[in-house]
């Protein structure tokens, strides 16, 4: 009787390979979606041909041509789905996730007072880098929605003019924003490694076996600000609070979008690129 193992060990190589096969059909049926595609679009502007290129007899006349290895791809979906949740290979397990943030806050706690104030540099540069980061963000929304709540710059005469001269204006604070945010998450990663280094270097020379009382913490002053909010950002509440902001200032731009007419201008757009542009009405 076979083990468990090799059960599992079959079971992995038959979804390797399955998957493997599913890939390459995948990729028959893609080029031969284009083919009909294209031999639609090439009859269409031939001279002999009369009325509309995709019409939905001819784009029907097409599609029927492939329709036995489309279906066919569709089982082999079907199948496939089935055959993964019946074969269950052996997974590998993942050594377990560590989190820098949760182990620094756990060894700091452990870091003498008279030696924990040369560590709080590195929190508060952090913080700074946090807040100027959260301020170009905010300055790249504030200036992108100057732009696009000005109706002037949507007349709807000609779609494509506006949409490219609109990026034009929104996309560069889009991308500095998106470089600043990375920017922000690699040095904050570099910076918590360090700190964590340095940690570990004080709590060796300092035995680190007894955990001290807790430092008082600061509450006057520019530096108990900084505490406070610190602390404010990294409480369930604050990310709840983030969510909900986010959440609404999409809802707000879903609603100018209809209200401003953009709505069905990218569905009229949408139609056209569909009809005219890939085949399928």
């Amino acid at each position: 009787m076979q083990s468990i193992k090799d059960v599992q060990k079959y079971a992995k190589q038959i979804r390797f390979w399955y998957s493997v096969f599913l890939g390459v059909f995948t990729v028959v049926v893609g080029i031969l979606f284009i083919v009909q595609a294209a031999i639609i679009y090439y009859d269409g502007i031939s001279p002999d041909h009369v009325g509309d290129i995709y019409s939905r007899e001819i784009v029907g006349k097409h599609l029927s041509y492939i329709a036995v290895p489309v279906w066919m791809w569709v089982a082999f979906v079907i199948v496939g789905a089935i055959l993964f949740a019946v074969l269950h290979a052996e997974e590998k397990k993942l050594p377990p996730y560590k989190n820098d943030y949760k182990t620094l806050a756990r060894l700091r706690a452990r870091v003498p007072a008279d030696r924990a104030g040369a560590l709080q540099k590195s929190q508060n540069i952090r913080l700074y880098v946090r807040i100027g980061a959260a301020a170009f963000c905010l300055l790249s929304a504030i200036m992108s929605a100057v732009y696009l709540f000005n109706s002037s710059h949507f007349p709807s005469e000609n779609l494509n003019a506006e949409i490219l001269k609109m990026l034009r204006h929104v996309l560069p604070w889009i991308a500095a924003s998106f470089v600043v945010v990375v920017g922000v998450a690699i040095f904050e990663g570099i910076s918590v490694k360090r700190e964590l280094d340095s940690v570990k270097t004080v709590l060796k020379e300092t035995g680190g076996g007894v955990k001290p009382a807790p430092a008082e913490e600061v509450t006057v002053g520019f530096k108990g600000f900084l505490n406070k909010v610190n602390k404010a950002l990294h409480t369930e509440r604050a990310r709840l609070v983030a969510r909900i902001i986010v959440g609404t200032v999409a809802v707000v731009f879903i609603g100018v979008g209809i209200w401003n007419g953009g709505m069905g201008d990218v569905l009229i757009k949408a139609i056209n690129i569909c009809t005219e542009c890939i085949g399928l009405g």
